[in-house]
């Protein structure tokens, strides 16, 4: 599992904000948590990080599932490069909206589709008795 440490510092060191040699300050940390708990929120409601819950330590588990870390990471680094004055590039974006498109595409799914009961079955011209209707389910009265 994935811990909070983990998320903001991955997202602060691909906008050049943190480095190995420097640590973020207390506000930034606490205001890349606050912008990572939004998005997580946001995402959450579109079903792309349904177990998550808000979290307020350093050291909590971040509920996600292990495919979501990258998308997380990336998307977070390009929601937060404004506030601290960082620029997005090109390369950055481009990989933040693959790995967000391969999140949504491992989260979508696409159930069963109920035809319905007008939509004919096969062109008819295999009907020998025309008083064999194609719309069983619909009244007589409705044709």
């Amino acid at each position: 599992m994935t811990t909070v440490l983990q998320i903001v510092n991955g997202a602060a060191v691909k906008i050049g904000l943190k480095t190995a040699e420097v640590d973020l300050e207390a506000f930034e940390f606490q205001q890349i948590l606050d912008e990572m708990n939004d998005m997580l929120s946001i995402w959450a409601d579109r079903g792309l990080t349904p177990a998550f819950v808000q979290v307020s330590n350093s050291t909590d588990t971040v509920n996600i599932e292990d495919s979501a870390v990258s998308a997380v990471k990336n998307n977070l680094a390009i929601n937060i490069a404004p506030s601290f004055d960082k620029l997005i590039t090109p390369a950055l974006a481009k990989i933040a909206a693959d790995t967000l498109q391969a999140l949504q595409s491992s989260t979508v799914f696409i159930g069963r589709i109920k035809y319905p009961d007008a939509l004919p079955m096969g062109s008819g011209n295999g009907c020998t008795d025309y008083q064999e209707r194609f719309f069983p389910a619909n009244l007589e009265k409705n044709f």
